[in-house]
């Protein structure tokens, strides 16, 4: 592979075996430049003009995204650096993850996880298993895990949701707002801010829409409404309803399987058809 400039002429003296095109961010401006890896393997960064900036002593240079500070990789370790090469943080982790809409690096170091800030300072210490973003404040609030179980925690390592459960969800896809929690087996949901909106009491909980929960114990289903109260005793074999974000009407039929056989209530569980 090689670059050419307008005039068709190669950017570099040497052969290119991997390119990514980036910017970065210097004190005034944004700068365009290519992460190259060349035949021998090693990657730095070359100017649109073909000149070198970073060395070419890296197994791995992450893209910048826009940023004065990325990530590299020398000798199996990570650490930081800018875009003049300056190293922020000593290449001697093992990890290191942001990502463009990060303002902060989470770092592992002998299987711990910490956090710091562009300028090298440490912002949660080495305390977690390990530490992820919340989609919904992603610089502010971070899932964290700890001794096998996972919270949530904010920037200054307040406690938001106590780290005592298996599971714990971030990002959910047409989900609630709230948290999806496992503990001790059981499931239920759990506000963004700490507070249990459902209590760890199912083996399996459904949520999309606002007026219901498809709940399942001992492999029978039943309903429950937000406020936990049972609106479908959890005694049958299949409840089905036509997804709400699909049919663009609020939920008004629920469909119940009971003895191999089919009927339908509203909302309240009253039945509407004794036999669908």
């Amino acid at each position: 592979i090689q670059l050419l400039d307008s005039d068709a002429n190669p950017i570099t003296d040497f052969d290119i075996k991997k390119f990514e095109w980036d910017s970065y961010k210097t004190e005034d401006s944004y700068q365009r430049y290519f992460v190259l890896t060349n035949s021998s393997g090693m990657t730095g960064t070359v100017s649109e003009k073909g000149i070198k900036e970073l060395p070419f002593q890296y197994q791995e240079i992450k893209a910048f995204d826009g940023k004065s500070v990325t990530y590299a990789k020398q000798n199996g370790k990570y650490g930081l650096i800018d875009y003049k090469g300056k190293i922020i943080l000593p290449l001697e982790y093992d990890e290191i993850y942001t990502s463009k809409f990060f303002d902060y690096y989470i770092i592992k170091k002998s299987k711990k996880a910490g956090m710091f800030d562009k300028n090298g300072n440490q912002i949660i210490s080495f305390s977690y298993q390990d530490i992820i973003p919340t989609f919904y404040v992603k610089n502010e609030r971070f899932i964290v895990q700890q001794n096998e179980l996972f919270g949530v925690i904010d920037i200054n390592e307040n406690v938001i949701i106590p780290l005592e459960y298996q599971e714990i969800s971030n990002w959910v896809e047409y989900g609630p707002k709230e948290h999806f929690v496992t503990k001790y087996g059981k499931k239920g949901l759990i506000s963004r801010d700490g507070e249990i909106v459902i209590p760890t009491q199912y083996d399996e909980i459904f949520v999309d829409n606002s007026k219901l929960i498809k709940v399942i114990n001992d492999g029978l289903y039943g309903t429950i409404d937000w406020n936990n109260e049972i609106i479908h005793p959890i005694k049958f074999d299949q409840i089905l309803w036509e997804w709400p974000y699909l049919t663009q009407e609020p939920l008004d039929t629920i469909y119940v399987k009971e003895n191999g056989k089919y009927f339908s209530t509203d909302t309240d569980g009253k039945v509407i058809e004794p036999s669908v």
